[in-house]
């Protein structure tokens, strides 16, 4: 482990050449996971999860309007 300022920074980790693109995959997979999950619970606490299509429809219309 690799530390910056007494935190954790980077890990280092053996791989094997052949397996590094499948792991580098495997890491990035589990990182979008860990977003998705935290943008829906950003969502469900807002609140945003519970509207209608009509109503995020209705909400991309307002912005568009707006930037014009």
């Amino acid at each position: 482990m690799i530390t910056r300022n007494g935190k954790p920074f980077a890990l280092l980790l053996h791989t094997e050449p052949e397996a590094l693109e499948k792991q580098l995959r495997a890491i990035r997979l589990s990182r979008m996971g860990d977003q998705v999950r935290a943008i829906q619970a950003s969502a469900a606490a807002s609140g945003a999860s519970q509207l209608t299509e009509e109503e995020i429809q209705a909400e991309i219309d307002e912005v568009r309007r707006e930037r014009r």
